[in-house]
């Protein structure tokens, strides 16, 4: 049978989840005007879909959750990306609110 989850290939659908996960990182930072937060919340988004991903394409009879140490690799390069735009968005708008 064919499902909704058939429709795209795993890898495709880590290439959906890394600017999702980047973006709501970024909003999360804008909203609570925190950029650690946004971070976490990256890093969270990525965990969760890989839990999900290894879960639900594989048995876990056969491969079990298989996240490693590239994938952390790739969690802190992520959070990297969300860490600077997150700054320098807080940074513009610092400059904004400050009267000359």
């Amino acid at each position: 049978m064919i499902s909704w989850s058939t429709l795209f290939h795993p890898l495709a659908l880590d290439l959906l989840v890394i600017p999702f996960a980047i973006v709501i990182g970024i909003l999360a930072s804008l909203f609570l005007k925190k950029v650690l937060v946004g971070v976490v919340i990256t890093v969270l988004n990525l965990i969760v879909f890989d839990v999900w991903f290894w879960g639900y394409f594989y048995e876990s009879g056969q491969y079990g959750m298989n996240i490693s140490f590239d994938d952390f690799i790739f969690y802190t390069v992520f959070a990297g990306i969300t860490f600077l735009i997150s700054r320098s968005i807080h940074s513009k708008n610092n400059l904004k609110h400050k009267p000359l």
